[in-house]
């Protein structure tokens, strides 16, 4: 809902079709070529086209970084998950019946 008072909902339309256009035929094409010549990722684009040579190893290092800055995400969000529920755990006492008071809700 917040995506649609800021406009979010027309980058998301132009990035699913951009994905669907360009994303799904460049992923089946590298595994198709993967799959059907045997060679790894690293030497498929020199035997393809000479011109394409430090093609396959800029990828190799691309996923290598993006595999690096995917596991820091996912441990920044883990842990402001732990903060999240440790402080829950802490401020139960608030929410206890004990200093539950009817009067306010009623």
């Amino acid at each position: 809902l917040i995506v649609l008072r800021h406009g979010g909902l027309a980058f998301l339309l132009l990035y699913g079709l951009l994905l669907v256009t360009i994303g799904c035929p460049l992923l089946l094409l590298e595994m198709f070529l993967g799959q059907y010549s045997s060679m790894s990722s690293g030497t498929i684009f020199h035997h393809l086209c000479p011109l394409l040579t430090g093609l396959g190893p800029a990828l190799c290092i691309h996923a290598g970084a993006r595999a690096v800055l995917q596991l820091a995400t996912l441990m920044w969000t883990a842990q402001g998950m732990y903060r999240v529920f440790l402080q829950m755990e802490l401020k139960e006492n608030i929410f206890s019946q004990e200093h539950f008071n009817e009067e306010h809700f009623s």
